[in-house]
């Protein structure tokens, strides 16, 4: 009945609304071998489970690399909450609407989970299982995050739809990760998921394949779209009925895929 405390910026909240009830918190703040940025260019990105989201955005590395991480933990609530909030808690939660987790995703991101019983690595899509519930077994806790080198050719957007502010949950996100040839006329690789828009952040295979080996036209960019909108399965809630969602869906994977395109044909 133990919970492990990162940032506590979840937990905490969790805890005073009586939404669960631990018989202890683990403390993992003084683990500082959880804590760092580090890239090599032929593995890529690694990043520490304790890594505050201030950090990701201030990291030289993470910005010139992967710049798309920087901007989206930079968007990320307050300065206080990401002078506090971390890498690993932010994926730990398992909040369908948590900003990384899509982004990542679309990256091609795996976690590193060590335990009692020992070391494994999880691709990020399989991490998830529904509301608030991860492949993490008891006694294990989620010690680093892997993003791979990025190919060349490859553009890469996250948007968000967030009415008020970015203290509030997004009502719908999306990310997109398209691998051009040169000339930009065929997409050689496809990487397209959702957030807020079922019980788990997904991926949209049926809108990637739709996309590879074929010339990113606007028409083909729309019926993309429409496929991830057909897949996606959110709930009602006070910010915005799963109808609404289900639009706003194809709306932002059009856009997201329409930006990984133009930043592709950039770089």
């Amino acid at each position: 009945e133990a919970k492990a405390l990162a940032g506590g910026t979840a937990l905490i909240y969790q805890i005073k609304r009586r939404l669960v009830s631990p018989s202890h918190l683990v403390n993992l703040k003084t683990l500082k071998t959880l804590d760092y940025i580090e890239h090599d260019y032929r593995k890529g990105l690694r990043i520490g489970a304790l890594t505050r989201l201030r950090t990701m955005e201030k990291s030289a590395v993470i910005k010139e690399k992967y710049p798309w991480l920087a901007r989206c933990a930079a968007g990320m609530g307050s300065v206080q909450m990401r002078n506090s909030a971390t890498i690993g808690g932010n994926l730990c939660h398992g909040e369908p609407a948590a900003d990384l987790p899509p982004l990542l995703m679309a990256l091609g991101a795996r976690v590193m989970l060590k335990g009692v019983s020992g070391e494994r690595t999880v691709k990020l899509e399989n991490f998830f299982i529904d509301f608030y519930e991860t492949v993490l077994r008891q006694g294990e806790i989620l010690c680093e995050i892997q993003v791979p080198r990025i190919p060349g050719g490859t553009g890469v957007a996250y948007l968000k739809y967030n009415p008020r502010s970015a203290m509030d949950m997004g009502v719908v996100s999306a990310a997109a990760a398209l691998r051009l040839e040169a000339g930009g006329n065929v997409c050689r690789d496809a990487r397209i998921t959702l957030g807020c828009a079922a019980p788990t952040v997904i991926r949209v295979g049926e809108a990637e394949a739709l996309l590879k080996g074929k010339k990113p036209t606007a028409a083909l960019m729309k019926r993309a779209a429409k496929a991830a909108s057909t897949v996606a399965d959110p709930i009602s809630d006070f910010r915005a009925s799963a109808e609404y969602r289900k639009e706003m869906a194809a709306i932002y994977v059009r856009q997201a895929i329409e930006q990984a395109a133009v930043d592709a044909k950039s770089v």
